[in-house]
């Protein structure tokens, strides 16, 4: 398995799995003064080691999401929950350096989350009214 994906029209699921798994196994682990950072890098991108500034960052792992927003989407959902509350870093190109950005879905618990989704699902379904 390689270490990088591409997605093309002719990309299996299969092939996104073996991906997924392929950087779970392989973090990449900084060390910082204040101790080890954890780095899942899905993007297809090498990390910019010259970019990450971890030292002053509270949290102790980080995610780099995969680019294709359609494909992130699928893969997000197959993760495990300490990699799914980790902080996202993105990449600011005109200023070569990672930013980390909350991850919000750790704030919310399993019954918000499924209460939220199942309001949702009534009212595409036309079954239920919006609410203010």
């Amino acid at each position: 398995m390689t270490n990088t994906l591409f997605v093309t029209e002719d990309t299996t699921v299969e092939e996104i799995l073996e991906y997924i798994e392929w950087v779970v196994q392989h973090p990449t682990v900084i060390e910082t003064e204040s101790g080890p950072k954890t780095v899942w890098n899905f993007s297809s991108h090498d990390i910019n080691h010259a970019g990450l500034n971890l030292e002053y960052k509270e949290e102790d792992a980080f995610v780099i999401p995969f680019q294709v927003t359609s494909t992130w989407g699928f893969m997000f959902a197959l993760l495990p929950d300490d990699i799914q509350q980790a902080e996202n870093l993105i990449w600011r190109k005109n200023e070569r350096a990672y930013y980390a950005y909350r991850q919000f879905y750790r704030d919310i618990s399993p019954e918000r989350e499924e209460q939220f989704r199942y309001a949702l699902a009534r009212q595409v379904r036309g079954e239920d009214e919006p609410h203010d």
